[in-house]
């Protein structure tokens, strides 16, 4: 257990490798709920903290791969595309994005966190802000496995109209349709009340309002934010 956090950082794997030390803060809610620009505030005024959207991660690896089909690893990684993404070929993830369907929970958590041990390796940072995941009660419980629990996670609530207006006009994606947003909203209707019953019990789960001005919800998460607050100003390097 972190004392500083309450989140309890793992030492080892369960494949018996070490797991990264740094300390998460996940930040849930439905598409065009806002996660996004709440984050990159808090990231922000946290200082130490990186911003980390799984969504835009993933998105960006479709693009790269529907175009190249190239791999995704860098030449100098002792890792090979199979290991890193659990076998996943750049086409599967294409055509899984395409359909808006989740990926399968040992993909993305193993993309995942590579991609942050590399962040975390080049930037010397403490932790992460990370929006659009866990998308599943098993992602949330894998990721208890692999590295531990997080410091916090923030429950962003929005109104499904509100929603999709952002959603339709954020320009994020040529395929960021209605219809498309309405796909997205049904899942993370269905999968989001069991990691919320999850966290809850695990007393790390506080809700703040994204429908009014984004001070105001910066506001609340960061009073909602104040028991990980003071790991913000600790020295790069210290625990």
């Amino acid at each position: 257990m972190d004392p500083k956090t309450g989140g309890e950082a793992a030492t080892c794997s369960s494949s018996g490798e070490a797991a990264p030390q740094f300390d998460v803060i996940f930040v849930i809610g439905g598409p065009g709920a806002g996660k996004r620009t709440l984050c990159e505030r808090l990231a922000a005024r946290f200082g130490f903290y990186h911003h980390f959207s799984a969504g835009d991660y993933l998105r960006s690896l479709a693009k790269a791969a529907d175009s190249t089909n190239a791999d995704w690893v860098s030449p100098a990684s002792p890792l090979s595309p199979a290991e890193v993404y659990a076998g996943l070929m750049p086409a599967d993830l294409c055509v899984q994005m395409k359909r808006s369907a989740l990926l399968p929970d040992d993909v993305i958590l193993k993309m995942l966190l590579f991609e942050m041990q590399q962040v975390h390796a080049e930037q010397g940072c403490l932790g992460f802000i990370i929006d659009g995941f866990p998308r599943t009660v098993q992602s949330a419980m894998a990721w208890h496995v692999e590295v531990g629990k997080p410091a916090m996670v923030l429950r962003v609530h929005t109104l499904r109209d509100t929603a999709q207006k952002r959603f339709l006009t954020r320009g994020r994606d040529l395929g960021d349709t209605a219809e498309e947003h309405d796909i997205r909203h049904d899942q993370f209707e269905i999968q989001n009340p069991a990691i919320e019953m999850l966290y809850m019990g695990l007393g790390l789960l506080r809700r703040i309002d994204n429908e009014g001005e984004l001070d105001k919800t910066v506001s609340q998460a960061m009073k909602a934010l104040v028991g990980v607050q003071e790991v913000v100003d600790r020295p790069v390097g210290n625990n």
